[in-house]
């Protein structure tokens, strides 16, 4: 079985790996770019690919895979997030559910958050 990390980088990479029978990493397997600025996050998904996401940048990949993780497919393209008003999107996570992939974007969560314990701020 492969496993896969990201680098958190300015030049983000996503790479792969296994885990040897004496519980040790092996040597780098694989190596992908992740097109971005510090990658933060990277989930398998059910299809077998694993979305990278930069948190740097405001972008992300999708990236299949071959061999069960040990490979990746160098020519996934770039998902580029629309950035909230004034400022730069960060994604900072994948969640595979069915045939979507969510991702959500901290500056959004965060007004979001601040905007729902306002709400009920006074209520406890």
């Amino acid at each position: 079985m492969h496993h896969s990390a990201v680098n958190e980088n300015s030049a983000g990479a996503l790479q792969s790996f296994s885990i040897n029978r004496n519980g040790t990493l092996s040597d780098v397997i694989d190596t992908v770019a992740s097109h971005g600025d510090s990658p933060a996050f990277a989930a398998a998904l059910s299809t077998g690919a694993v979305a990278v996401m930069n948190y740097g940048s405001g972008n992300g990949r999708i990236i299949s895979t071959e061999f069960h993780g040990k490979t990746f497919d160098q020519s996934a393209p770039v998902i580029t997030f629309p950035p909230p008003a004034g400022g730069v999107s960060h994604p900072h996570m994948a969640l595979g559910y069915r045939h979507e992939v969510f991702v959500p974007d901290l500056v959004s969560i965060s007004d979001w958050l601040r905007t729902l314990f306002s709400a009920i701020e006074g209520s406890f």
